[in-house]
């Protein structure tokens, strides 16, 4: 389902005819997730952890800081929310954190030793730092993504109009979100807290393009296809013919 609902995307068709290595990166930090995952369920697991953190320093290297901040922040809002936030402190994710950097820091020095200081600089100030707080050129409000991801998602954010959202405020759904801390709904809560984790932190760096969001849309597709298999029938039918409607306009406005 989630596979469906990804290709089906009218934003990533559109981007799928383009070489670029933003779907690399989203890819990569995409894998680094599912792996961080398997290592953080376990009390100790190196070759888990280290791929996680291996994807996590090829994204890094191939788009920039990013990379290895989402993953990081998804362990350890896992490991808080799970309450355990003893296991960032085993070896194996600290030793994998220091290799993760290496590649980078190997990099950057190698650079620096060749006299080239002013693109080291330029580098970390630019790219890193005026990226996140300064003005880099594309800078815009916190909600930017809140107002774009609609648009960006669609014909699925028709999703949001037809789920049953009364349930929010159900027992049942508060005795869902605390089985989530254990049990077999862990990898849900995990997913969770990556699309909510990265999109918030997006959102605060100064920089945003729409491109941003491609790491976001692979949990965002498992939670969708979740949701619309759970649709009952007169929602399904619903939702069909929102579908139906905006692809007729597309249509119409094509011809």
């Amino acid at each position: 389902a989630a596979g469906c609902v990804l290709l089906s995307v009218l934003f990533l068709q559109f981007f799928f005819h383009y070489s670029s290595l933003d779907l690399f990166f989203a890819a990569f930090i995409i894998a680094s997730h599912i792996f961080m995952f398997k290592a953080l369920m376990k009390p100790r697991a190196p070759l888990a952890m280290g791929l996680a953190f291996l994807f996590a320093s090829v994204a890094l290297m191939s788009k920039g800081v990013l990379g290895i901040v989402l993953p990081v922040l998804s362990a350890v809002l896992f490991c808080l929310w799970r309450g355990k936030p003893g296991r960032l402190l085993k070896g194996d994710f600290l030793l994998g954190l220091v290799l993760a950097l290496v590649p980078a820091i190997i990099w950057l020095g190698a650079i620096w030793a060749g006299g080239q200081h002013d693109v080291v600089v330029e580098l970390l100030k630019q790219q890193v730092w005026g990226k996140a707080f300064g003005d880099s050129g594309h800078t815009e409000a916190w909600w930017y993504y809140l107002a774009v991801l609609p648009a960006l998602w669609l014909p699925w954010s028709f999703t949001a109009l037809v789920l049953p959202w009364h349930r929010l405020f159900s027992h049942t759904f508060r005795e869902a979100v605390k089985s989530a801390r254990t049990g077999e709904r862990q990898g849900l809560a995990f997913i969770w807290i990556f699309f909510l984790g990265s999109f918030c932190l997006i959102s605060l760096i100064q920089h945003k393009q729409p491109v941003y969001v491609l790491p976001l849309l692979g949990p965002l597709a498992v939670l969708t296809g979740r949701a619309v298999l759970q649709l009952s029938p007169l929602r399904s039918m619903i939702l069909q013919r929102l579908m139906a409607a905006l692809f007729f306009l597309l249509a119409v406005t094509f011809v």
